[in-house]
């Protein structure tokens, strides 16, 4: 499989996680996703009123810290990305 290098992206997905954070229960949520190489910016908002602030911004940090650009490329095509079953695209 061909290595793809991503320079800029912008884009919306849905996303569930429960285990990788350690949380109680899991949290379903719609995500953008901001990229920028050149700039060195990786930036993810939460689109879920529901979800209280400061769960926002730990997930968004979380994700951040936590998740490969490649890795969420590589499941984009998913109606939801489920990051606690997440795979490394390098394994790919």
């Amino acid at each position: 499989m061909a290595k793809r290098n991503v320079d800029n992206l912008y884009c919306i997905f849905d996303l569930s996680i429960c285990k990788a954070m350690h949380l109680s229960k899991p949290i379903s949520t719609r995500v953008i996703l901001a990229y920028d190489k050149n700039e060195n910016v990786k930036k993810i908002m939460i689109l879920d009123k529901s979800i209280t602030q400061a769960m926002s911004s730990r997930l968004s940090s979380w994700l951040e810290d936590n998740v490969e650009i490649d890795d969420i490329l590589y499941h984009i095509r998913l109606e939801e990305i489920d990051i606690d079953e997440l795979k490394k695209a390098s394994n790919y």
